[in-house]
């Protein structure tokens, strides 16, 4: 999956991005049901950047604020939901799946050597 999207990256010039606008409103959406005082100042945040890595950042705030409220497994789910919104703006090897304690899943097998 990684290489796919690094080689049509390479290959084909960056992918066609989404606007920053839509990025900001899906991050909005995956706090839908947060309501605490964290979840309050991470919308500001989300609205008042235009920076797409500032953005990409957040997404840790955003897996708690979710995990806290519904489960982790929940918040996995909505973080890699977001994932095809940044292609094209970050980097694509950066572009990788979660699990549900919020590590890359490419990851999630090294602790065990």
């Amino acid at each position: 999956m990684v290489m796919k999207r690094l080689r049509r990256w390479i290959e084909g010039g960056l992918p066609d991005r989404e606007p920053i606008e839509v990025v900001q409103q899906q991050l909005l959406l995956a706090l839908v049901d947060c309501e605490d005082t964290r979840a309050e100042r991470l919308r500001h945040d989300i609205v008042r950047t235009t920076k797409p890595r500032e953005l990409w950042v957040m997404r840790s705030s955003i897996f708690f604020c979710v995990a806290n409220r519904r489960s982790e497994t929940e918040a996995a789910r909505r973080i890699n939901a977001l994932l095809p919104l940044f292609e094209g703006w970050i980097d694509p090897l950066l572009l990788e799946p979660i699990d549900q304690l919020g590590r890359p899943r490419m990851f999630k097998n090294s602790s065990n050597k």
